[in-house]
């Protein structure tokens, strides 16, 4: 029978006790303040009697973060692009495909082409922009004016989002690939692209978000769109999805994604993921650890058991 959050914690209590001896005292008495406090405050708590999903693993050697990581998500729960690389691949074949059903896409259609419908325009006119470094809007408006005319931001936004709309399932795969080419490599801040990820509603988005966070991280300073972009994360604006992926982000080869996924499931995780970071914890250290990762860990730790200061 599988195990319930509170009986998982209990094990993973006594599991201190027995690691111990193997590893020291290091980490381990925060460890156990956490779940002494959690198995106290929730002992008659309807929410620590739900299933764990990140229950602790039987017989199971899991002696490095992504194996840790990626063995709690499952194979199937972080899909879509990974990186840049995957973007352009896919987005590249799909227009091309689309070039050889119109002759005018590959000669430089004008905005308001015949053959193609509006949604595919869209697309074909963000990659030909990219693709030729011809000089490029910045602004969601500015983008919506060069193929459709004048419109205000408002406007704007709800017409692309028609235009997306309006596409078949690839083109619509292909289009979010591309734009996540542009927002993730450059400095845009105009706030209404975030806007279009939310309202546009694809099953891509919050992978696409989450992949701009982590190449903007790495990219740029702190700035208003990074700050944007996380806010609408803390408020669950790109479904439960999202989640996920910023746990994969704890198996990151880049020690700073680490330690901002680390800061942020702090405020957007759930009770569950103490038992994530818990075997995250015992794992022995690995030569690109971060000074202060692990601490970072209990931290989120702490703020997630609702741990007092």
């Amino acid at each position: 029978m599988a195990a319930t959050l509170y009986e998982d914690w209990h094990r993973r209590r006594q599991q201190l006790e027995v690691t111990a001896p193997l590893f020291g005292q290091q980490y381990l008495d925060s460890q156990a303040r956490v779940l002494d406090y959690l198995l106290d405050r929730y002992r008659d708590d309807a929410a620590a009697q739900q299933k764990a999903r990140f229950p602790i693993a039987d017989g199971l050697v899991l002696n490095k973060r992504v194996i840790v990581v990626h063995s709690h998500l499952g194979g199937g729960t972080v899909s879509g692009i990974k990186d840049s690389a995957a973007a352009k691949l896919r987005a590249s074949r799909i227009l091309k495909r689309i070039s050889e059903q119109d002759p005018q896409a590959s000669a430089g259609a004008p905005a308001g082409g015949a053959n193609l419908g509006s949604g595919d325009r869209v697309l074909w006119r963000l990659e030909y922009k990219q693709k030729y470094r011809t000089p490029i809007f910045t602004t969601l408006a500015e983008f919506v004016e060069d193929l459709f005319g004048p419109h205000d931001p408002d406007r704007a936004l709800k017409r692309l989002v028609a235009a997306f709309d309006g596409m078949n399932a690839e083109h619509q795969e292909a289009f979010m690939n591309a734009l996540f080419k542009q927002i993730a490599a450059s400095a845009w801040a105009d706030l209404a692209w975030i806007e279009f990820l939310v309202r546009c509603g694809h099953h891509s988005t919050a992978n696409t978000a989450l992949l701009v966070w982590h190449d903007r991280i790495l990219a740029f300073e702190r700035d208003p769109f990074l700050e944007e972009l996380e806010n609408r994360l803390r408020v669950k604006a790109f479904g439960p999805a999202a989640g996920d992926k910023l746990r994969a982000f704890l198996a990151d080869k880049e020690a700073l994604i680490r330690m901002e996924a680390l800061r942020l499931l702090g405020e957007i995780g759930t009770l569950d993921d103490v038992g994530l970071l818990s075997d995250l914890l015992a794992l022995p250290s690995e030569a690109d650890e971060a000074p202060g990762e692990r601490e970072r860990m209990l931290e989120t730790m702490r703020k997630l058991a609702g741990l007092p200061s």
